[in-house]
């Protein structure tokens, strides 16, 4: 067995006192006293014992401790921490399993200049094998935990009457403030008509395929590049696209799931910004492409009638570029993906064609499937497209023309 171990540095722990059904299923229940490990090297949490928790107190992430060095009590409990990822031998070549993943997966994250925070949040709201119609088994204690630590504690009366009252307001209003009236814009032209003619569409024709040209100016005019230069004082080369980006380094790459698209065979692609080209990276057919679907948006209904599905990457590595242990730049970066998204829609507004977006992926499963490691670039959304079905929608919003200051709205709203 290897002499030296060390603590991962991507631990966060916290304290739940709410009761948890059949806590007698751990073992050392006597011990048990509800606290939780978040690791953000894998996603997971964890129960600890008192005693778990104090060995990890006594364990440095900084320099390898000789095992020899610990007490007897402290020694027994690293194997079980170990197995869990938040211990590693530190200083041995051959170690493989839990501890390997666990001390390459520290050095790919130090390398990477991840905000702790930041880090913490992007893998606690990764998903693998989700699907939303999952109902978590209550006899199962651990992921009883688990819901329980996403979970709030909330008064049932307090907060249904909390949450009907904000439901009731579609619009926030200053009753006591002083109002300038404006008149309605009347603007006319595409643009206008562009935007507002943007809508979310889920109900899409599977039969009729996207045609190669609306294929080619959706990629190009939402992820294609129309400029370049050099960022000051790093030098780097930086490109412009028809959306912003937090500090012009255009992070986001994206990857097409081609579905039903002419002349393009059925698979996963990537966008070739430079060529303004597509890579085959698998290929599929349809019904394997539409299973891909399914499987990445959790089992939604709708993505698999898409056309194509469009699958946004993040490459962290040139956000840490300029943004290193940055706490604000995660956050900048779900700003710049809905910047992108809504360039999608208007897009397809224009073209006459149907687009959605959803976040709710299984971001694990697409990172294996395009062999990337959710560290130094991970996925984060899908967006999708296509032609709207001719029949009355089912899962569209129908909605009603409103005009700010003349449209009654009755108890409806």
């Amino acid at each position: 067995m290897p002499q030296t171990i060390r603590r991962s540095r991507y631990l966060f722990f916290y304290l739940d006192n709410r009761p948890i059904a059949d806590s007698s299923r751990f073992k050392g229940t006597d011990e048990f006293s509800k606290i939780i490990c978040l690791s953000a090297l894998n996603g997971e949490m964890y129960l600890l014992s008192q005693n778990e928790f104090l060995t990890l107190q006594k364990i440095s992430s900084q320099n390898s401790v000789p095992l020899e060095g610990l007490s007897e009590e402290v020694r027994k409990n690293v194997t079980s921490l170990v197995d869990k990822g938040l211990v590693y031998y530190a200083e041995d070549d051959e170690i493989s399993g839990e501890s390997k993943y666990t001390k390459d997966r520290e050095k790919t994250i130090n390398l990477t200049a991840w905000h702790p925070i930041s880090l913490l949040h992007h893998v606690m709201s990764s998903y693998e094998g989700r699907t939303w119609k999952k109902v978590p088994n209550p006899d199962d204690v651990y992921d009883s935990v688990k819901r329980l630590a996403h979970e709030p504690e909330l008064d049932v009366d307090d907060s249904a009457g909390f949450y009907n009252e904000l439901s009731t307001h579609a619009f926030k209003e200053y009753e006591t403030a002083e109002r300038t009236k404006m008149s309605i814009p009347h603007l006319d032209g595409e643009f206008v008509e562009t935007l507002k003619n943007r809508k979310t569409t889920r109900v899409m024709d599977p039969s009729t395929p996207l045609s190669i040209s609306d294929f080619s100016s959706i990629l190009y005019y939402v992820w294609g590049a129309n400029g370049y230069t050099r960022l000051a004082g790093l030098g780097h080369l930086a490109i412009r696209r028809t959306s912003p980006s937090g500090g012009c380094l255009h992070p986001i790459e994206v990857y097409p799931l081609v579905i039903n698209v002419e002349g393009i065979k059925p698979g996963i692609y990537h966008y070739n910004v430079k060529e303004h080209s597509v890579e085959l990276l698998r290929e599929l057919d349809k019904d394997m492409a539409r299973s891909m679907a399914d499987k990445f948006s959790c089992q939604q209904t709708y993505p698999r009638w898409a056309s194509v599905i469009f699958i946004s990457t993040v490459r962290f590595t040139r956000v840490h570029l300029k943004y290193k242990y940055h706490r604000k730049s995660y956050a900048a970066l779900h700003l710049e993906l809905g910047h992108f998204s809504q360039t999608l829609y208007l897009s397809c507004s224009y073209l006459g064609l149907g687009a959605f977006v959803t976040a709710y992926i299984n971001n694990k499963d697409v990172d294996k499937l395009l062999g990337i490691d959710g560290i130094t670039e991970g996925s984060i959304m899908i967006n999708g497209c296509g032609h709207p079905m001719r029949t009355e929608p089912t899962l569209d919003l129908i909605a009603k023309e409103f005009i700010p200051g003349k449209t009654k709205i009755g108890s409806e709203s």
